[in-house]
This record gives structure tokens, C-alpha cells and sequence, in this order.
């Protein structure tokens, strides 16, 4: 059996990590990434990757495995490449402007539907909706509770009762002033 490439699962967001494309499809098996070092902090000279430990701690919650591109390898590279030209090409020349991300997931998750998953695949000979439909059940449901990505930090709360985080500052209570704080964001 072919591994499950053909349907997208693309979702816009400012934040690091959406479970909603995952979700959208009904689980994750594998995650092919294009070594962001969000992902992968380096390649060996054997080929093997070395994963940033967030990455490693989303994959387990989630139960897929990762994979990355193999460097200076335009085969396994393309597979991500194509799916992101594919999307530059026919979404976002029907779409160019967006109030907000969620009217811009709203009207991807239409154009998957009706579109993208719609397309005859030379390869297969089929769509991606009946390819999908034979290799879903090879697919692992995601957990109940989502991924938490919260940042942890501790500050030193200022005189004036203001601790600084990434450039803004933040008042806490005066009885502080002068402690060390826990944060989350």
C-alpha cells in the first residue's frame, strides 16, 4: 500500500501548533517536515536526524511519527514542496484577501472539500477523497485532550510591579514586586 500523500491538511494560524488539520482528517500516522528547526536541529553524516525535543514531546501526545527530509534530497523534499505550490496556485489565486484566519480556514476547508480533494491523481488514478477512504483506517485517532504548548518562565517582578515578557510589560500585584514569578503563556 502507498503511503497516505494525497490529501492536504492545511490550517492558517499565529499560534506554533494547531491539531486542527490533523482533526480535519481524522488522525496522523506520520509527519514528513522540511527540517524547520522547529522540527530538526540537525542531519548526521550517517542520515540520522536529530529532533528538537518539543517536536519529539508533540509527536508522542499525538502517537505520529516523525520524519524529516533528507537534506540535499529533492525527492523526499518535493512530496512537501508540491503540496505547498499546489496550495499557492489554486487556493490562493481564488482567495487573496482575508478578514480573519478563521474566514481563511473556513473557505480552505471549503476549497479541500470541493476542490483539492475533487482532482483526478495521475499516480493513483483515483481522487484524494477515494484514496483517503481506502487508507483512513490506517490512521491514529489523536488523543481527547489537545497538545499544550505553553511557554514556562520565571521573572523578577520590578519595582514598579511590572515583569517584562518578549518586549511588552505586564502589571502584576504590588506584594510581588521584588519576588521571582512563574509564567505561562
Amino acid at each position: 500500500m502507498k503511503k497516505l500523500s494525497v490529501l492536504l491538511s492545511i490550517n492558517f494560524t499565529i499560534s506554533h501548533y494547531d491539531p486542527l488539520p490533523f482533526n480535519f482528517r481524522g488522525g496522523v500516522k506520520t509527519v514528513l517536515v522540511d527540517n524547520q528547526k522547529a522540527a530538526v536541529l540537525k542531519h548526521s553524516p550517517k542520515g540520522e536526524v536529530q529532533f528538537n525535543e518539543g517536536f519529539l514531546q508533540l509527536a508522542g501526545h499525538d502517537g505520529f511519527t516523525a520524519k524529516a527530509c533528507r537534506v540535499r534530497r529533492a525527492q523526499t523534499k518535493g512530496k512537501v514542496e508540491r503540496a505547498v505550490g499546489y496550495v499557492k496556485g489554486n487556493f490562493f489565486v481564488r482567495y487573496r484577501r482575508f478578514e480573519s484566519y478563521s474566514l481563511l480556514n473556513l473557505l480552505l476547508a471549503q476549497w479541500l472539500e470541493t476542490v483539492a480533494d475533487q482532482r483526478q491523481l495521475r499516480y493513483f488514478e483515483q481522487t484524494p477523497q477515494e484514496r483517503f477512504a481506502q487508507e483512513c483506517h490506517a490512521l491514529t485517532p489523536l488523543p481527547a485532550r489537545d497538545f499544550d504548548t505553553s511557554y514556562f518562565d520565571v521573572r523578577k517582578v520590578a519595582w514598579d510591579s511590572y515583569i517584562e515578557v518578549r518586549g511588552n510589560r505586564y502589571s502584576v500585584p504590588e506584594r510581588w514586586c521584588g519576588q521571582t514569578v512563574s509564567i505561562r503563556m
